[in-house]
Order: C-alpha cells, then structure tokens, then sequence
C-alpha cells in the first residue's frame, strides 16, 4: 500500500467557518421569557374564567419591562451588597433592593411574591438559606 495522493485545489471540498452560537442563546433566552409571559397569560385566563389574547408587540413590552425590573433589582442589590460588605445576595438584600425599586401597590404585591417564593423554596429544599456572611476588613 502507498501512500494517498493529495488532493487537488480543485478537488477539496471547501469548508464552512463555524460560527458562534452567542446569537442563538440570546433569542433561546427571549423565546423563554416570551413562552412564559404566555404561560402566565393562560393561567391567569383559566383562574379568572376569561379570555384574553396577547400580541406580539404585547409581549415584547412586557418582555422590556420584566428585564428592566431586573436590571433595577440587580443594580441596587450590587449596591447594597457594596455599602454592606458582603458578597451574597440573601432574602434581605434581595427584598430591599426590590422595595428601592418599585413603589407602591407594585411594592406590596412585589414583595409578596418575593416572600412566597422564599417560602416555596425552603420547603422544597428543606432548608433556609444561609445568611450573607460579611467580608474580611467588613465590620
């Protein structure tokens, strides 16, 4: 046996750059948040017996809001933890940068929500969580 002889130029099958999916995560994450502000939707339909359809220009407003609510939530929780010392963001830190963020009957229902979601998670994990820990030089 010898050896194979090399292709020619124009022979070789060219081959296609890869590309990086970083486009694709970024509207597989818009698609969850879309799917579920319709989830939400149909729950809401099915718990008040009614039926209400969303747009698509609907739900990216909603979607503009979910991530700025977000973004403000996670500004100030940063600067809480800055001011405080520590590094993880626990109930507390997380239920006052929320009240920093939002006013009102939005606060109240807000904050509700927040509580309740700490609930459902200690009893799914059978555990409170822990208490940030401040850092070192942290008084």
């Amino acid at each position: 046996m010898g050896k194979v002889a090399e292709q020619t130029d124009a022979t070789k099958v060219p081959k296609m750059p890869r590309s990086k999916p970083q486009k694709k995560v970024a509207l597989d994450e818009a698609a969850k948040i879309k799917l579920y502000i319709t989830k939400v939707n149909q729950r809401l339909n099915a718990e008040e017996n009614v039926h209400f359809s969303l747009s698509s220009k609907t739900i990216e407003e909603a979607e503009l809001l979910i991530n700025h609510a977000v973004r403000a939530i996670t500004t100030n929780a940063s600067a809480i933890l800055k001011y405080s010392g520590t590094e993880t963001l626990g109930p507390k830190t997380a239920a006052a940068a929320t009240k920093v963020a939002f006013s009102g009957l939005l606060r109240d229902q807000v904050i509700k929500a927040g509580d309740a979601a700490v609930a459902k998670y200690q009893k799914a994990t059978g555990k409170a969580p822990s208490e940030p820990k401040a850092t070192a030089g942290s008084s």
